[in-house]
């Protein structure tokens, strides 16, 4: 993947952790305005292949799925763990 492709993965990424949405619908709608804001920038121009870029990054949805379901087990396990703690100090301190 170019580095364009990879930017504009990342973007729509962060557009999908931010809307909480992980749909296929969702990664969808966040490509294709990733991709309209490279171009609108100017980082994308008429000469670029915009669907082959569109297509490339859709057919990554399964392995980009798996990944934010993956960090995502992984952040609740960490909050459950900070809960957990909080919950422990708490008892310490009102035994005291």
């Amino acid at each position: 993947m170019d580095e364009i492709s990879n930017d504009i993965l990342e973007l729509a990424r962060t557009k999908m952790r931010e809307a909480g949405s992980f749909t296929r619908e969702a990664f969808l709608e966040f490509i294709e305005e990733s991709i309209e804001h490279y171009y609108e920038t100017g980082r994308l121009s008429e000469e670029d292949d915009l669907d082959a870029i569109k297509e490339e990054l859709l057919g990554m949805y399964t392995e980009i799925e798996s990944e934010e379901v993956e960090e995502r087990e992984i952040s609740d396990e960490e909050e459950a763990g900070r809960e957990e703690k909080a919950e422990e100090l708490e008892e310490e301190k009102d035994e005291e």
